[in-house]
């Protein structure tokens, strides 16, 4: 054991000033961010390694490993042995099998590392980017979908995740698993027409001229595509503009009451009217009580993304409330993930649906 530990020592202080980056692999931080105390639990059916700068492999002949932070230092235990007591949190130090590694109870391929962040801990996935997608694709369109709005979906994902690769480089990892980057849940999410999507458009992504296309995708545009400029603000982007979707026409309606409304915004709500819309028709600032502005996408958060589905909706007084009909579901920028199903329906093919969403873009 005290070998295995000077040896890892030796080799930390040689390796921490080449850090290098995988331009085929991502770091995904997966599940929560642990606290002082806390524990991880590393299972998988063949034994551990610890790998250093992706080129050097040490054997620890156990398939269980159990990670302790302590708020400053991460020590990797097996049977309350210590096998690393001050794990790397640079990327330099790396957790491998060659079976796929169990984070407490759900299975990725690749390896796990650490960061830590506001004095919590990070788990991170070292995958491949095809292997990451398999993990992604089914969460985010179901594999019962046509395979050709899948292998579209495949494309829109892998060109996201490269066009926002350093969107967290700051925190030390590339994207996360939620919805603000893309929802990944690792190899228990794979679905065999998912796989054959994400396997037959390996490596394709959207390009603009000569750059990767930031492809945005939502569920439902409603029938008319959002300008992500209007949505978020900045430069117009011209494949990422606003035009008559004729694929993608999802509808919502809700209802509130005024004792809802009072409790969501800590005050009563006798009068709510649409103050502001954009070019494609989408709310951007209601008002309320004939006085307050509001963004609608505070509105909308404050009432909850799933349920208020939209900001392309319409205002009706009832008696004790108020009745919004909408349509779309999301940001509705870019790609539409119920449209591409209904084009792939009606025969489209992969490129079609692309280019459709994507204006004067290229697959490559």
């Amino acid at each position: 054991m005290k070998n295995f530990k000077l040896i890892l020592s030796v080799l930390i202080v040689f390796v921490l000033m080449t850090v290098s980056a995988n331009a085929q692999n991502l770091d995904i931080k997966i599940g929560k961010s642990y606290s002082n105390g806390e524990s991880i639990e590393l299972k998988s059916k063949s034994n551990f390694n610890i790998v250093i700068d992706n080129t050097v492999s040490i054997k620890t002949n156990t398939k269980n490993l159990k990670i302790n932070f302590d708020g400053k230092d991460i020590k990797v235990l097996n049977n309350n042995k210590v096998l690393v007591d001050s794990f790397q949190t640079n990327g330099v130090m790396l957790i491998s099998s060659d079976q796929p590694i169990s984070v407490n109870g759900m299975r990725y391929r690749g390896s796990i590392s650490f960061r830590i962040n506001n004095s919590k801990l990070d788990v991170i996935n070292n995958v491949e980017m095809e292997d990451y997608l398999k993990g992604v694709v089914p969460k985010e369109l179901s594999a019962s979908y046509p395979l050709e709005a899948l292998k579209a979906q495949a494309i829109v994902s892998r060109s996201f995740a490269m066009a926002n690769i350093n969107k967290y480089k700051k925190l030390g990892y590339n994207l996360n698993d939620t919805t603000s980057s893309q929802v990944y849940r690792g190899l228990d999410a794979e679905e065999k027409r998912s796989n054959e999507a994400v396997d037959s458009t390996k490596g394709l992504m959207v390009y603009y001229e000569d750059e990767i296309a930031n492809t945005i995708f939502g569920a439902s545009s409603g029938g008319i595509v959002a300008d992500a400029s209007e949505v978020w603000g900045g430069k117009s982007i011209p494949y990422l503009t606003s035009f008559m979707d004729n694929y993608s026409t999802y509808s919502w309606n809700l209802s509130l009451k005024n004792s809802e409304l009072q409790k969501i915004f800590g005050k009563y709500i006798y009068s709510l009217d649409i103050f502001e819309k954009d070019s494609s028709g989408r709310v951007s600032k209601v008002l309320l009580n004939g006085t307050d502005e509001l963004k609608t996408s505070s509105f909308r958060s404050k009432i909850g993304n799933a349920k208020f589905k939209s900001t392309l909706f319409d205002i009706e007084k009832t008696s004790d409330g108020f009745k919004f009909t909408g349509r779309g579901y999301g940001h509705g920028v870019g790609f539409s993930q119920y449209g591409a199903v209904e084009m792939a329906k009606q025969g489209f093919k992969t490129e079609d649906i692309l280019k459709y969403y994507f204006k004067g873009t290229d697959i490559r």
